[in-house]
């Protein structure tokens, strides 16, 4: 690990800064107006990011564990949330449903259709908020990595035979791919990402990058945007794996490193503790108070679908006044329930 990246309050500060970095990149990524070049840029590593963050923050007092134990605190962690957040998803487009101006694919489904995508957890069936397939799949990501760190030992094993598992999933599922529903492919993938985190954890503790930081930076940069334009289009939970699976997975990668050492230069101020500390909100809210904005823009300026206009200044909009709205649901959520936002009491 490079100078730095030592420990604040029993938090490692570089993560922080990548969590507050990609948590806004989620963000802009779903925002309107973000051309589809920088949405490359964007798709390529943001939700590997978080996958990879999770298994490096793996402790090992959740690993001796037993399974039931691991689950009921997975369930508190994610899938309280994500109900939560869902039945809120849920309510607000009951209400302004018939007011919406909705796809072809959603004018037809009804109030049960919408409530159904609780327990499917996809993001074809969670339309009320796409974003929280997250929460699902890193719920079953994390249950079946401990599991499975029960009966292989070595976490470099377990990482190499997620990386097999994937490569024959992909031959097997190569005609299914860019579906959306394709939820063990994801989940493995996932895998990848997680058991690569826990493995990093190991290794990163023990080194010093500090001399050589800018100089790999300026060899992994160009190496990330060459590999990103190469792959194209792509997205994780549409099973989009871009122009190569393997590519995908190697350039998630070198985002991760990328980032890790580009927030070297960022410092820890209040903004990247806010952004970090909430990025669970961040990931829960920030799709439905994208429709409270798209709403008011239709009701009082008449904006049919800023979606559709591609201007970037609204990509700046929808994330700022998000973020100013998402700043004093914190104060209620992390003072009156904070078990709902990943926060300790």
């Amino acid at each position: 690990m490079k100078e730095g990246d030592n420990l604040l309050e029993g938090r490692f500060v570089f993560i922080d800064k990548m969590k507050a970095i990609g948590i806004l990149l989620i963000m802009i990524g779903h925002a309107p107006g973000l051309s589809n070049q920088f949405k490359i840029f964007i798709y390529a590593f943001h939700v590997p990011l978080f996958f990879i963050i999770s298994g490096f923050l793996l402790s090992e007092r959740y690993m001796v564990l037993n399974i039931k134990a691991r689950f009921s605190k997975l369930f508190k962690s994610l899938l309280v949330p994500y109900f939560f957040f869902f039945f809120v998803s849920w309510l607000y487009w009951c209400l302004t449903k018939q007011y919406a101006n909705l796809s072809v694919y959603l004018k037809d489904k009804t109030f049960f259709d919408a409530f159904s995508g609780v327990y499917i957890g996809t993001v074809s069936a969670l339309f009320v908020n796409p974003a929280l397939w997250f929460f699902v799949a890193l719920f079953w990501i994390s249950l079946v990595y401990h599991i499975s760190a029960k009966l292989i030992f070595s976490k470099i094993v377990l990482f190499i035979s997620y990386l097999v598992v994937f490569l024959v999933s992909v031959f097997v599922f190569y005609g299914e791919l860019n579906k959306p529903d394709m939820v063990t492919l994801q989940v493995i993938t996932g895998l990848v990402f997680y058991s690569f985190g826990v493995v990093l954890n190991e290794y990163m503790t023990r080194l010093d990058f500090s001399r050589y930081r800018f100089f790999i930076l300026c060899v992994f940069l160009p190496v990330f945007i060459f590999l990103a334009l190469k792959n194209g289009p792509l997205d994780l939970n549409l099973s989009r794996f871009g122009f190569s699976p393997f590519i995908y997975l190697l350039v998630a990668v070198v985002g991760f490193f990328v980032l890790y050492f580009l927030v070297d230069f960022l410092p820890y101020g209040r903004t990247v503790d806010f952004l970090s500390r909430n990025s669970l909100l961040i990931f829960a809210s920030h799709m439905v108070i994208y429709k409270w904005i798209t709403g008011f823009l239709m009701i009082f300026f008449g904006i049919d679908s800023p979606y559709l206009l591609g201007d970037w200044y609204f990509n700046f909009i929808y994330v700022l006044v998000s973020l100013v709205f998402i700043f004093y649901m914190s104060k209620f959520f992390n003072k009156h329930v904070p078990f709902l936002v990943g926060a300790r009491s």
